[in-house]
């Protein structure tokens, strides 16, 4: 595990094996949100958007509301976006960045931190925390 800049721990592995668990396939495209307690651990895992093929604008079927309104429903004290590619290739595109900054501004304005963003590929993943991208 590796400490991030405010001394929280990142989970990246541990959160992106539990994405994997709950069916993040490469044959559809999917956004998971990961809740986590006060202590940072999972409590659940929410489908927040699934589509069968990568067509332009998926991150536009994860609305902030959406999103914010199932983590103050479960309790959340933080959280973790998770989301595959299909390609196979987990590099974010500028959507992922915009997606995320908006998710992040919107957690800190509610005092719900989103702690990373993890985009799954084929056996490899990309972390905006490890990035240091948020």
């Amino acid at each position: 595990m590796r400490q991030a800049r405010n001394g929280r721990t990142s989970q990246v592995r541990s959160t992106s094996s539990c994405a994997k668990r709950h069916g993040c396939a490469l044959t559809v495209t999917e956004f998971l949100l990961i809740v986590l307690d006060t202590q940072h651990g999972v409590t659940r895992t929410i489908t927040l958007n699934r589509k069968d093929s990568c067509s332009a604008g998926i991150t536009t079927g994860v609305t902030t509301r959406a999103q914010y309104q199932a983590a103050i429903v479960e309790g959340a004290a933080a959280f973790v976006l998770v989301h595959n590619h299909t390609s196979g290739d987990p590099s974010p595109s500028p959507e992922d960045h915009v997606l995320t900054q908006r998710l992040a501004t919107a957690g800190r304005q509610l005092d719900i931190p989103m702690y990373d963003h993890v985009i799954i590929g084929r056996d490899r993943y990309m972390s905006f925390l490890e990035e240091r991208w948020l």
